[in-house]
């Protein structure tokens, strides 16, 4: 997927770039008079600490941000990093418990069994005032690796274009796409049917939803 890594990398280094131009214009030796951005590149050992000189701070700070930028590097090449002895997925059958919370009302929890995985979960998804199911749903499925490299390697083909250009409204902003959380279960059939698959509500209740994931014959 070269052409995600090289978008993934320039982001990165962008990034690294503007925090190097701010590092050059800094006028102190002291960390805690750091600019929050910077401050940050520092361990908590460092946080307060004085340097000798402006030169000296600046040095370290550069050294600590191409370190950390190597890190990031290594970080996000990863999740374009597969393991290929994954079953492919036919179906995918999704299950959402609600349950009642005293300070948020009903909480979802998803849960779904991915062949070569195990099972994977959301977790109680609380808050309030946004779509909690599709956020629990949204949980699940970004832990599914077979969907997400079926997802990046059609990005990778189609790299100049946005995510909602290729997969529909809920795949995300970023370079990578996903599937978004409270955007509501009803935008991931279109992403799915992008790669195959259909998207479907089998049944409902009260205190329960279950939604499946189809491969598309």
């Amino acid at each position: 997927m070269k052409n995600l890594a090289k978008q993934l990398e320039n982001e990165v280094l962008t990034r690294r770039d503007e925090k190097l131009a701010s590092i050059r214009k800094i006028e102190t030796n002291e960390a805690k008079k750091l600019d929050w951005y910077l401050l940050e590149l520092l361990p908590a050992n460092k946080k307060n600490h004085v340097f000798a000189n402006v030169q000296e701070c600046k040095k370290y700070l550069i050294d600590r941000l191409e370190k950390l930028t190597l890190k990031k590097l290594q970080k996000t090449f990863s999740y374009l990093d597969f393991n290929e002895n994954l079953p492919q997925i036919e179906s995918l059958t999704i299950t959402v418990e609600w349950k009642r919370s005293q300070m948020w009302g009903i909480n979802p929890t998803a849960e779904a069994y991915v062949s070569g995985l195990g099972m994977v979960s959301s977790g109680s998804i609380s808050g309030c005032g946004y779509d909690k199911q599709s956020t629990a749903v949204a949980n699940v499925l970004n832990q599914v690796p077979q969907f997400l490299k079926l997802m990046y390697k059609l990005k990778n083909k189609n790299s100049k274009l946005k995510n909602n250009d290729i997969f529909g409204y809920g795949s995300g902003y970023g370079i990578l796409p996903s599937f978004e959380g409270g955007v509501g279960v009803n935008c991931y059939n279109k992403i799915f049917n992008s790669i195959g698959y259909e998207f479907t509500t089998v049944s409902s209740g009260k205190n329960f939803d279950v939604y499946k994931v189809t491969k598309i014959n």
